[in-house]
């Protein structure tokens, strides 16, 4: 079965911002398996999360993982992300599409903090 992987950013109208997110998805395409790894965004960036869904469909996967880059549930995980995904069902009935938690609370993350302090300090 044809597996995508869509990273879900926010989006921004600063370009490098959403470009971060473009590189995070180059290592996961890397690292992982999958027949396709590309981002959305959920506004002020395009593509939007229904569009690259269906641009999905397109393209023959039957099995989309929606991983939000997001840290926590607010509101756009709880609320706004599961009413696009629930319209994308509507419109692809036989696509399965499954929502991951977001980022949280991981002890990687903690490493990250760490080191963008110790090169903050080095750099001083």
């Amino acid at each position: 079965m044809k597996t995508a992987v869509i990273l879900l950013g926010h989006g921004s109208r600063i370009v490098e911002a959403n470009n971060a997110i473009k590189e995070i998805a180059g290592l996961v395409k890397d690292k992982g398996n999958y027949a396709m790894v590309d981002v959305a965004f959920l506004q002020l960036a395009k593509p939007l999360l229904g569009d690259k869904i269906d641009e999905c469909v397109q393209f023959g996967i039957k099995k989309i993982i929606i991983q939000p880059y997001f840290l926590h549930e607010g509101r756009h995980i709880v609320d706004d992300i599961p009413e696009e995904i629930e319209k994308a069902r509507q419109r692809h009935p036989h696509l399965e599409i499954i929502f991951t938690r977001p980022l949280g609370v991981h002890s990687k993350l903690a490493e990250v903090v760490i080191e963008r302090i110790s090169e903050t300090l080095n750099n001083k």
